[in-house]
């Protein structure tokens, strides 16, 4: 008996290109991955005093919500939402961000 294997010749392909395209090709995952990547994201950009008093993060379709427990400092990043849009988007290489609400 053959036993006959369709083998797909090797394309060289950088990681980053294949991991963009298991994301793309699989909706849920790609949301799960850019959402865990956003919280990441985040305390490397504000840093650990502003990470702790975020409540959470998540985007929904093209907007970012932030729940912050410290009205001070919410009311001090409500001024600055278009600097953290531009921030995230910068990071993350593409215009995932387009509104961003605090909380």
């Amino acid at each position: 008996m053959k036993v006959h294997l369709n083998i797909v010749p090797k394309q060289d392909k950088p990681i980053a290109d294949v991991i963009n395209d298991l994301m793309t090709s699989n909706k849920k995952m790609g949301r799960g991955f850019l959402q865990k990547r956003l919280k990441v994201m985040w305390k490397e950009l504000m840093g650990q005093n502003i990470h702790s008093y975020t409540k959470g993060i998540y985007l929904s379709k093209d907007t970012l919500f932030i729940n912050i427990t410290s009205s001070p400092l919410r009311q001090e990043l409500s001024m600055s939402t278009e600097k953290i849009k531009n921030l995230i988007n910068e990071k993350m290489g593409s215009e995932v961000v387009e509104k961003v609400v605090i909380r």
